[in-house]
């Protein structure tokens, strides 16, 4: 897979769960998590969604603090 496919799919995961984890990432797209997390700081910085602590979030997400 292309790295603009990965980041297509990414993309997709955050806005249809608000959320997306480094870890089941990196499992779904058999890739390491420093591959993620570069493909994550690429997404933040277009600015389709926001990085947080373990993955990521939607850009319109409010907070991603735990309740």
């Amino acid at each position: 897979m292309y790295a603009m496919e990965r980041h297509q799919l990414i993309e997709q995961q955050v806005l249809q769960n608000g959320r997306a984890s480094v870890v089941d990432l990196a499992r779904k797209f058999d890739v390491t998590t420093e591959t993620v997390r570069r493909d994550l700081l690429r997404l933040e910085r277009a600015g389709s969604l926001r990085r947080v602590h373990g993955g990521a979030v939607a850009v319109d997400r409010v907070s991603a603090a735990e309740r």
